[in-house]
């Protein structure tokens, strides 16, 4: 299955800092063979609404909280045999705790229909090798995974 990222989403704006703003949207096609596509569109905000310091079983961190509202509508298109659309919502409140230096959140909660839908900490991540630094303009790129 081939996808099209005609608008990444972009996690965060660097540099941040406390109450900082900032808004991006998104958008990605997937095409699904002789059946059709499954498209997701939406708009990110988000707000850096704390800061402090944390702990996980990896060691403490002074950490910038992020606060994201994804506002998201996922489409099925079914061309063949019988055309039809079916869009849905996929709305949440994405929390993202990262520390200075560390490529990864130390500490992500997700949150959808008020409930905690997922949760992960940096201990999780202890073996992934630190991603080489690059010149790039200063924005993380984020591109869903679609799981069948």
């Amino acid at each position: 299955m081939a996808s099209d990222y005609s608008d990444p989403d972009e996690l965060y704006y660097f540099p941040l800092n406390y109450g900082d703003q900032d808004s991006g949207t998104f958008s990605v096609s997937t095409s699904i063979p002789t059946i059709g596509s499954y498209i997701q569109a939406g708009k990110r905000k988000n707000t850096v609404d704390g800061w402090g310091s944390i702990t996980t079983p990896f060691g403490t961190f002074n950490v910038l909280r992020i606060k994201s509202v994804i506002t998201e509508t996922d489409t099925i298109k079914v061309t063949t045999p019988f055309p039809f659309t079916l869009p849905f919502s996929n709305n949440r409140v994405e929390y993202r705790w990262i520390a200075k230096g560390i490529h990864i959140p130390i500490l992500e909660v997700v949150i959808a229909n008020n409930a905690i839908t997922s949760m992960k900490y940096r201990d999780q991540y202890r073996y992934i090798p630190v991603a080489p630094v690059s010149n790039f303009r200063p924005i993380i790129y984020f591109q869903k995974l679609l799981m069948w």
